[in-house]
């Protein structure tokens, strides 16, 4: 009985970030704001490799080398953005900046 009742409590809160499956996004050049916004995925390649950012991804800092970044934003719409290198940082609660020379 008093796990129903734990659970009672928590699960509301856990329900938004639940439902919610995006992160917010924001890529920079040295000239302007690439793309501000929510994203469902991000791919791209680092100089380990490439890699898929999703929510939840663990927290990250990593230079990119010369690819194209792709973005699944939360609508479903697919964008590509050729860079020659840069940075991404993935922070906690679903936040990630990249920093990009194009």
């Amino acid at each position: 009985m008093l796990l129903h009742f734990i659970a009672f409590i928590i699960a509301p809160s856990l329900s938004f970030s639940i439902v919610s499956k995006n992160m917010k996004l924001s890529i920079h050049s040295l000239n302007k704001t690439l793309f501000q916004g929510e994203a469902e995925k991000i791919v791209t390649r680092t100089t380990e490799g490439q890699i898929c950012v999703m929510k939840n991804h663990i927290p990250l800092i990593s230079s990119l080398i010369a690819s194209r970044l792709d973005i699944i934003e939360a609508n479903g719409k697919k964008n590509g953005i050729k860079i020659r290198s840069g940075f991404i940082e993935v922070r906690p609660k679903n936040e990630v900046v990249i920093l990009a020379e194009i």
